[in-house]
């Protein structure tokens, strides 16, 4: 297998959440040189993400998923409360320049420009 090294193989991967394969890796006997010129040790198998099977590829991410569920599942829940605090301040203000709009232009005014409070507060 001395020769091995101008050989091509697939190899792979994670890429926007799929299992992907690489095609067009050149194959050593210890080292996998990716299209892009990155290098891993096949000794250690998996190294970097990159697997030499799919299979092999499916059993190292089902072992992790569940640990990036729990950080995503983290970060989607302080991002969703962040939105919420948002959207209270962005409402508040809407209100306080709504009263503003309408203490000088009046209701149908402040209306216009800043949609009706009343309305919104019976639907939001």
């Amino acid at each position: 297998m001395a020769k091995s090294t101008s050989s091509t193989v697939s190899v792979w991967c994670m890429r926007g959440g799929k299992i992907t394969e690489v095609p067009g890796c050149r194959l050593g006997k210890e080292m996998v040189t990716l299209p892009d010129g990155q290098r891993w040790s096949r000794k250690r198998g998996g190294t970097d993400g990159y697997y030499e099977s799919e299979i092999q590829a499916a059993r190292a991410f089902m072992k992790e998923l569940p640990g990036v569920l729990d950080v995503y599942r983290t970060r989607l829940s302080a991002y969703e409360s962040l939105e919420a605090d948002c959207k209270r301040a962005f409402e508040a203000h809407r209100r306080e320049m709504h009263a503003l709009s309408a203490g000088l232009h009046g209701t149908a005014i402040a209306d216009s420009i800043w949609g009706s409070v009343n309305d919104e507060a019976a639907h939001g």
